[in-house]
């Protein structure tokens, strides 16, 4: 082939791979675009965290401190994400028009070598976002790509310029086919002439949240001191003046506004919602019944702050009177005095009637926010506290507030107790055999243990007890009628390496057991699951395809043979429950066959690893099922040991004929 045919081929087939896998680019002109992201003004630059897409393909992994696994010592914002396929699409308000470099903050850590994606501006010409393999993040910008015919390879020049208009802009990134598997932090807008003192305030004043709460009191009162201090050309360029106005006016409510006294129930204090400080799309209504005081407040997409008279500071438990409207489980936000954001979760089956909760940290089962509340209460001051409920998924009804006091008893122990003593107690405190309706004490119980240091946790004597209990209470959550014994371990929170990733994306599957699932690539995962007694047990896997092809795994227990796991073609969003076994083919299709007598596991704790074969896989759960009593140390004849697999047998068929009816769920 001649030097000049193999240019073209070679440039025809970059085109092609250019745009494998590459969703369509239509204009969004003249179309209502969702979840526009505002910026951050940061060192002059207009800056939007990569790890918040307004859209996507769902091709991607998102980290943050509980699951970067030490890829990077530092990132900005939240986290960063990894892309392995398609697109995310970032909606972007740019404040002012202008020209603009624009500025990626990526990463490569493959050794192979160099890598880049596909990148559109506004639905513009196509570019391509050049990583050269190094550790760490580096500044890219949008690049041409031309055929060097010395080098033989292609080169890549930084476009520097791209004119952005005021409103919102569109920056898609595509995996391009050398590409996948790249990391990303942040997007960086550089003006090219800077922004004026008066250009930055309006742009600062921009992005101030819809919902003004008291913490925001130090940087709104600094936008008011540096716009004062403007020359009147300056001032002039701050058109949106009055939305700082607002904001002041809030501020000043939050801290001077009436405060609501609390109604005695018992030791617990009573606060009503609709008392309070309405913000956007929050409202008044009393068409459902049931409420406490004179009606409630229906959350869209605003907030309500409340002012509450608190007389004895102190740590309280707080319960939360919601109901959704008719359309779902519901999420949202609650903080106390400017604190953080806990999540306050509102159930599917709460359509029009009130449900009582605790907000707490996130915390799935079985597909259900089931959030985690701190083991010893929330911290109030004596007098004057705010409570601000904000939209996270919108759309549900609050009514009261109910603040509960943790007493010296409280959790079974004494202020004199240590945290290792009182994480102790509560486990103690839990029945042998938990039900469903001892789940909160068990959310509580974990919490606390959660929040001891690493060696506070081993000195935890009872922590066995603790981990049966809340396996137990997962296969509950999962199946109100699963059998005696039987044990449910999410597998993500367990050990990941390599390109093995915590996935919480819902788009592939609509639902997940805990807090997400685990998408397996190349590496493994490894799990320390727990049981009671020693014995044989049928372990499941309950893992699922994101693409419609076959799968296959590997599985292997207490460090034993490598077993296979299929997860069949034609069930893409579909969990599904399987036992690994050695290799069988029926019809072309993996069958493995279990061990016959499962597995037999120690009491106490035990390590269950998947590895990659296929890879490509998702995976969200392991169930465990006991089927035999442990070895009592005496010899079995041949007659025993038939009789104890043909009962295990038995006992396999029917768990196995109750799921096919439905009586029995993942």
């Amino acid at each position: 082939m001649s030097k000049k045919r193999l240019l073209a081929f070679a440039t025809s087939l970059f085109l092609m791979i250019a745009q494998m896998a590459v969703p369509v680019v239509t204009t969004a002109t003249g179309t209502e675009l969702a979840n526009v992201r505002k910026p951050v003004l940061t060192d002059g630059a207009l800056v939007y965290e990569a790890e918040l897409p307004s859209e996507s393909g769902e091709q991607y992994w998102s980290y943050n401190a509980d699951n970067n696994n030490g890829r990077f010592p530092s990132y900005s914002g939240n986290g960063y994400l990894q892309m392995y396929g398609g697109y995310v699409q970032y909606n972007i308000n740019v404040p002012i028009a202008g020209e603009y470099s624009i500025h990626v903050s990526g990463a490569n850590l493959d050794p192979s070598g160099q890598k880049w994606d596909n990148i559109w501006v506004n639905n513009g010409e196509e570019r391509f976002l050049y990583l050269p393999a190094m550790p760490g993040w580096q500044d890219v910008q949008p690049s041409t790509a031309a055929w060097d015919d010395n080098t033989w390879s292609f080169v890549f020049t930084p476009q520097t310029s791209f004119t952005l208009n005021a409103g919102v802009n569109t920056i898609r990134i595509a995996v391009h086919g050398s590409g996948g598997y790249l990391y990303y932090d942040k997007i960086a807008l550089v003006p090219a002439e800077g922004f004026t003192p008066g250009e930055a305030i309006f742009i600062e004043i921009d992005g101030l949240p819809d919902t003004v709460t008291i913490d925001l009191k130090a940087r709104v009162m600094d936008l008011k001191q540096r716009y004062d201090a403007l020359s009147p050309d300056e001032k002039a360029k701050v058109t949106n003046y009055d939305k700082l106005e607002a904001a002041l006016n809030t501020i000043d409510e939050l801290e001077n506004g009436p405060v609501q006294q609390p109604v005695a129930s018992g030791n617990d204090l009573v606060y009503e919602v609709e008392v309070s400080l309405l913000n956007g799309e929050a409202y008044l209504n009393s068409t459902v019944p049931g409420f406490s005081g004179t009606g409630y407040v229906y959350i869209a997409s605003g907030s309500v702050t409340m002012r509450i008279n608190v007389p004895t500071a102190g740590k309280y438990r707080v319960y939360v009177s919601s109901a959704n409207d008719n359309n779902g489980a519901r999420c949202e936000y609650l903080s106390i005095n400017g604190g953080a954001n806990w999540l306050i979760a509102t159930p599917d089956a709460a359509v029009h009637t009130w449900f009582e909760s605790q907000p707490g940290t996130e915390n799935w089962v079985s597909g259900v926010l089931q959030p985690l509340p701190p083991a010893d209460g929330f911290e109030f001051n004596q007098g004057v506290n705010t409570i601000t409920i904000s939209a996270n998924w919108g759309y549900a009804l609050y009514d009261k507030i109910v603040l509960s006091p943790v007493s010296s008893g409280d959790e079974g122990g004494s202020d004199t107790e240590s945290p290792v003593e009182k994480v102790e107690n509560m486990i103690s405190a839990l029945p042998d055999k938990v039900t469903s309706d001892d789940s909160s004490n068990v959310i509580l119980a974990y919490a606390a243990y959660q929040q001891l240091t690493q060696d506070e946790k081993a000195q935890v004597s009872n922590v066995l007890k603790l981990f049966i209990a809340r396996a137990r209470i997962n296969a509950l959550a999962s199946d109100p009628g699963a059998a005696e014994g039987v044990l449910r371990y999410e597998l993500e929170e367990g050990m990941l390496e390599g390109n093995t990733a915590f996935v919480q994306e819902k788009t592939v599957f609509d639902s997940y057991g805990g807090t997400g699932y685990v998408y397996l690539f190349d590496q493994k995962m490894t799990l320390d699951f727990y049981v009671p007694e020693a014995g044989n047990y049928i372990i499941y896997i309950v893992s699922g395809t994101t693409e419609d092809n076959a799968k296959c795994d590997y599985v292997s227990v207490n460090g034993g043979e490598k077993l296979l796991v299929a997860t069949p073609a034609g069930n893409v969003g579909k969990w599904l429950e399987s036992q690994p076994g050695t290799e069988y083919w029926e019809n072309n299709m993996l069958k493995p066959v279990p061990p016959a007598n499962g597995f037999a596991l120690k009491a106490g704790k035990n390590t269950i690893e998947i590895s990659a074969n296929w890879g490509y896989n998702a995976y969200d759960s392991i169930i465990v099922v006991p089927i035999s009593n442990p070895a009592t140390g005496d010899s079995q004849d041949g007659l025993a040991m038939a009789v104890l697999l043909g009962l295990a047998s038995i006992s396999m068929l029917v768990y196995m004929v109750l799921r096919k009816t439905g009586s029995v769920k993942a």
